[in-house]
């Protein structure tokens, strides 16, 4: 009679071990994810700069970036604030050009 041998393995179904370092980074990155994520579906749509932009109160006004060349036709300011209050301009990545004038 003949003897076999028979070799037994023993496979894990645990995932691999990672280091700490690794799951921090791993947690900062999903953070920095969601946190992006909520600003970007909370932004509201840019506005396009033109003379006589009335800004009226309690608004947030992100004005769309660019180079933009404006007339200030009647001399009274591009962006206008008349008797208003909270009221935030992000004019981040605009330029506005025209005609310079002193008072």
């Amino acid at each position: 009679m003949e003897s076999t041998s028979m070799t037994i393995t023993q496979t894990s179904s645990c995932p691999p071990v990672r280091s700490f370092a690794a799951l921090l980074s791993n947690l900062f990155i999903a953070a920095v994810l969601i946190t992006c994520a909520r600003a970007t579906a909370a932004a509201q749509p840019c506005v396009t700069p033109v003379d006589d932009l009335l800004l009226t109160s309690n608004t947030t006004v992100s004005l769309c970036p660019g180079a933009y060349t404006l007339t200030d036709t009647l001399w009274d300011g591009i962006l206008r604030v008349d008797n208003a209050h909270d009221v935030t301009i992000d004019g981040a990545g605009v330029q506005l050009i025209g005609p310079a004038r002193m008072r």
